[in-house]
């Protein structure tokens, strides 16, 4: 995994949990990663069992943040969806839950950014 440092990151990161955009929260069933804000990527479902799905960050573009849904929040089953942000962004990600539950589905948040190293 390369690192990469997202066009002013942290401000940027902020920006967006300021404006509403990277902090929008799912619509409907809490359960499901659905962020309509600015940068946020369709959720991708994951067929089969995994633990961690790879992602690649689109040309140009570098991921800050990531919701990932495994489980159920319900109950004791540890499940449910988690938010992510990313101190510095990359171009690419392995998406695990912190439950160790395979993962159902993602959504990924990028911005504009360089490759730094």
């Amino acid at each position: 995994m390369r690192i990469v440092r997202s066009i002013s990151a942290g401000v940027a990161a902020l920006a967006l949990v300021a404006a509403g955009a990277g902090a929008a929260t799912a619509k409907g069933n809490p359960d499901i990663c659905r962020y309509d804000g600015e940068g946020w990527m369709e959720k991708v479902d994951v067929s089969g069992n995994h633990q961690g799905v790879q992602v690649d960050a689109p040309d140009g573009l570098v991921i800050v943040g990531y919701c990932v849904k495994a489980g159920s929040s319900k109950g004791r089953s540890g499940g449910g969806q988690e938010v992510n942000y990313l101190d510095d962004g990359v171009d690419s990600l392995t998406i695990t839950h912190s439950s160790g539950k395979d993962v159902s589905h993602y959504q990924v948040l990028v911005s504009e950014g360089y490759v730094i190293g």
